[in-house]
């Protein structure tokens, strides 16, 4: 079964060559580079990746808010941040995700995680 993928991320890079990759592994990827268009998004989504740092808006309100909207999907926070796990817990964040992953990462790493959604 093909599952529906949303990467919320700033860096259209990043959201092009991850959304490619996954796509090529049969993934059905939608991207946003402005998140302050994800409260316009239609359809479903099983998996979210989400960006932390991003202009215009708060990272936790976004993972707050998507968490409130699609309370059935798979929450990733893919960031740059140092010490994410430590701002993950600071911040409260552990009950809304499933999971993260520290920029740069590898496509396989990325895969594992995925795969157990």
């Amino acid at each position: 079964m093909e599952k529906n993928l949303l990467i919320i991320d700033d860096d259209v890079d990043f959201g092009s060559q991850v959304g490619e990759f996954l796509e090529f592994e049969g993934y059905n990827v939608q991207i946003i580079n402005e998140p302050a268009n994800v409260k316009n998004i239609e359809g479903q989504f099983d998996i979210f990746l989400i960006d932390l740092k991003m202009p215009n808006i708060s990272g936790v309100d976004l993972i707050r808010y998507i968490r409130k909207t699609y309370p059935g999907s798979a929450l990733y926070v893919i960031s740059g941040l140092p010490s994410l796990e430590k701002f993950i817990k600071d911040e409260g964040l552990r009950e809304y995700i499933n999971g993260c992953l520290s920029k740069p990462f590898s496509p396989e790493k990325l895969l594992e995680i995925l795969q157990s959604s």
